[in-house]
């Protein structure tokens, strides 16, 4: 599998959970009403790319928290929340 390949099926499978990463943020008390700066982000581009930038841009994450985060929106997107509790 190329590098393209593997970034377009990632991109994918974001795309296919962001719903489920909103649900668990707003279902859980959304303190800070982080779900919609990252609908923002994910209407203007929608690429886990962009989304990782906007976190550590912002600083709502470390760079470091970048592969625990990319497993949490593939593997248990409706959990991402409980990153930022």
């Amino acid at each position: 599998m190329k590098t393209e390949e593997t970034i377009e099926s990632v991109n994918k499978i974001y795309q296919n959970n962001f719903q489920q990463i909103i649900i668990g943020f707003r279902e859980n008390n959304d303190i800070n009403e982080l779900s919609y700066d990252i609908e923002e982000v994910f209407d203007e581009n929608n690429t886990l790319g962009d989304l990782m930038d906007f976190f550590v841009d912002n600083e709502k994450c470390e760079i470091w928290d970048i592969p625990y985060l990319t497993y949490l929106i593939i593997n248990s997107p409706s959990q991402v929340y409980t990153y930022f509790s």
